[in-house]
């Protein structure tokens, strides 16, 4: 798994760096990098000021994420974890209520569990 986890990051680091590189002057100030497609699957990918990242796997029929990403960072990362007194920044997320709300949200709510 944490294999997985170095070629994705990588591969986002690389699609960023490009989509910026690429992009016209005005838009390299915002993110001009939000899915990559494969014959196989799709990235949807979010990313705050902070640096903090969101990515979700998709099939690549799935239509762009961004504003569900973007619910899951206010509605559920910002309350259950940035909130939470006992998270320290840049650890390993251990909170049960964060993670049940997440599990609900992405089963709930995510367009990905109904039609496009």
């Amino acid at each position: 798994l944490e294999h997985r986890l170095k070629l994705i990051f990588g591969l986002i680091w690389s699609l960023k760096s490009f989509s910026k590189l690429m992009a016209k002057e005005e838009a390299r100030a915002t993110q001009v990098f939000n899915t990559f497609q494969t014959d196989y699957y799709k990235l949807h990918f979010f990313e705050i000021p902070t640096g903090l990242k969101f990515v979700h796997l998709t099939t690549k029929d799935k239509s762009d994420l961004n504003e569900f990403l973007r619910s899951i960072y206010a509605n559920v990362y910002i309350p259950y974890v940035s909130r939470n007194i006992f998270y320290k920044p840049n650890t390993e997320i251990k909170c049960q209520l964060f993670e049940q709300k997440l599990l609900k949200t992405l089963s709930e709510d995510s367009p990905v569990s109904s039609q496009n």
